[in-house]
């Protein structure tokens, strides 16, 4: 069963990585190409090679029969707001494949976004 948690409608706090380790980052090559075509530039200057998770607002989880596969964080950069969607690439979580990212303006808060997906409390 597959279970989708925002941080607007319930995130548990057992479902994401701790929040104290660093995430090393492996980018996708779908990411890199993503960040090279983002409409507001070229953001592979602002892609981390680390993640720290307390410096991240975990925005969306994804978890499948009670391992986490996907993870949305953002960061305020440099006048924008940048997402990664990254997932573990192995069970020990050491590594995170980036899956694809994109930026949006600081003032684009996703009002738009369809909750009826996300796992109430």
């Amino acid at each position: 069963m597959t279970l989708l948690y925002h941080k607007d409608i319930y995130l548990p706090l057992v479902v994401y990585p701790d929040s104290t380790d660093a995430l090393r980052l492996c980018y996708s090559d779908h990411a890199l190409q993503a960040a090279k075509e983002d409409p507001f530039g070229d953001l592979t200057g602002l892609l981390p090679l680390w993640l720290f998770p307390e410096k991240w607002l975990l925005c969306e989880v994804e978890v499948i029969k009670g391992e986490v596969v996907k993870c949305l964080y953002e960061k305020n950069m440099a006048n924008l707001r940048l997402s990664l969607v990254i997932r573990p690439i192995n069970k020990q979580k050491q590594a995170w494949k980036v899956l694809t990212t994109w930026a949006n303006r600081l003032d684009n808060r996703h009002e738009k976004a369809d909750k009826s997906f996300y796992q109430k409390a």
